[in-house]
């Protein structure tokens, strides 16, 4: 697989197993969250997603709905969900800056970029929080990755896969988020603030993402989780 099993430190400096562990080091200063606005190829789709969702909730088990083979992280408290935030979204920076070199859509090219510059920031907030408030806890997390190698695929293929994958990667992101929420396991309000954009943005980019997989592939219903 092109993202190993492995040990993410949460220091002040991240290193993804993947690629021999030397792509994508995180080194940004923990400053605020930033949310890149969409450029005008991705407002363009805005009209394709809101009424790819409508669609989707008038069906029962719908597209836009999670599906029961998503994989889940257990969160147990707060230090747990940075730790383990912290592994998860260095795999998307890895992925995402991997895939807007190799993807010939313009569209998802942008989008690309836009998560891994947007994940980047928040993983470097999240490394100064941890090593802030949680000095004394193991700086590395042993953590699943989620991405499957599309390096090798051809266009279309390639496409396919990272929008499958991200997918189901953004579906845990946001489980995790709502179990850090619902449990009231954030110490901290900026935890909590930045787990509920967490949730808004990625729901809004797992609508866009399966707007495409039909738009582009004719996928419906269960077939969009790629377990299926």
């Amino acid at each position: 697989a092109l993202f190993r099993s492995g040990k993410v430190d949460t220091g002040d400096h991240v290193k993804w197993p993947a690629f021999g562990g030397n792509l994508c080091v995180s080194t940004l200063p923990a400053n605020a969250i930033e949310r890149k606005p969409m450029n005008k190829v991705i407002v363009l789709m805005s009209v394709t997603v809101l009424l790819f969702s409508a669609a989707a909730q008038e069906t029962p088990g719908g597209m836009a709905s999670m599906s029961d083979s998503t994989m889940m992280l257990d969160m147990t408290s707060e230090a747990d969900y940075i730790a383990h935030m912290i592994a998860h979204h260095q795999e998307a920076i890895d992925s995402a800056t991997l895939f807007a070199v190799t993807t010939s859509r313009p569209e998802l090219k942008d989008f690309a970029q836009r998560i891994s510059s947007a994940q980047r920031s928040e993983v470097a907030l999240m490394q100064g929080w941890f090593k802030d408030w949680y000095p004394d806890m193991p700086k590395a997390t042993l953590y699943t990755p989620m991405m499957r190698d599309f390096v090798a695929l051809d266009g279309d293929a390639s496409d396919r896969m990272f929008l499958e994958d991200m997918i189901a990667h953004h579906r845990m992101a946001v489980g995790a988020s709502d179990q850090l929420l619902e449990n009231n396991l954030a110490e901290h309000e900026e935890v909590a603030e930045l787990a509920r954009a967490i949730v808004e943005t990625q729901q809004s980019e797992i609508l866009l993402m399966q707007a495409w997989l039909h738009n582009w592939y004719g996928v419906t219903g269960n077939k969009m989780d790629r377990n299926q």
